[in-house]
Order: structure tokens, then C-alpha cells, then sequence
């Protein structure tokens, strides 16, 4: 589990998000807990919302939140659609589109694939990956 802060009204068990900083967050007391645990770019989703509350200069008031890196969807080769799979992500598509190149993955990112849904055409199916 990884501790972070979310805007209160924000913070609900599921809910999920693409890490984000900016250069005032650097100058803040709270940076170490706030930001600089999590890997910005990536999607994560809170597990657990602790009963803490901080202000924030940007944000108003926020809580101490435990969050896991999110399931992804993505489309791969049928071949390699395989539970536990581990592999490199590769963009089937250079804009950020869902299931070609979702946000919350970058190229050479190391997957694993932790579910297998439906064929999406012939050739490919979705899955749900997670990084590691």
C-alpha cells in the first residue's frame, strides 16, 4: 500500500486517478507523503481513507488515502492473452487513446496481464494489466 493525500471531497474507496504535480507541490511540507512516493503519469485507485486531515494551499482540505496502482484495460495478441503474463507495454497507437495507449502507461512499462476479458476482434482481445 501507498500513502498519499486526495482532496476530501474527492477521496472515496474506488475512486481512480493519474498521479499529477506541480512546481508549488515541490515547495510544500507535506511533498515526501503527498507526491513524491507515486510515479506521476501513473493510475491508481484508493484502497483505504484514513481519518486525517491536512490543508493543502492547492487543494483546501485533504485526508491521508492508501492506494495500489489501478487495473488498466488494454488490448493485446490473442497469443499473449494469458493470465500472469508478464511483458513490455508497446502502444498499438501514438495518441492516448483507451485500450491502444491508456493513460497510466508508458512505453516500456512492465505489465502483468491479472485478467482476461473478451475477444475484441479476431486477432486481439482486452485484458486488465497492472504495472510492476
Amino acid at each position: 500500500m501507498i500513502y498519499t493525500l486526495m482532496g476530501k471531497d474527492l477521496a472515496k474507496k474506488g475512486v481512480q486517478f493519474i498521479a499529477q504535480s506541480s512546481e508549488e507541490c515541490k515547495k510544500c511540507r507535506y511533498y515526501p507523503t503527498c507526491i513524491k512516493n507515486l510515479d506521476i503519469g501513473r493510475r491508481y485507485i484508493v484502497k483505504e481513507i484514513k481519518n486525517k486531515v491536512f490543508k493543502c494551499k492547492l487543494s483546501g482540505e485533504v485526508v491521508l488515502i492508501g492506494v495500489e496502482p489501478a487495473e488498466i484495460p488494454l488490448i493485446v495478441e490473442k497469443k499473449k492473452a494469458i493470465e500472469g503474463l508478464m511483458l513490455k507495454f508497446k502502444p498499438l497507437s501514438e495518441k492516448k487513446e483507451e485500450l491502444l495507449n491508456p493513460q497510466g502507461l508508458k512505453e516500456g512499462d512492465k505489465i502483468k496481464i491479472t485478467k482476461v476479458l473478451e475477444d475484441y476482434n479476431k486477432k486481439m482481445k482486452k485484458v486488465m494489466v497492472t504495472t510492476v
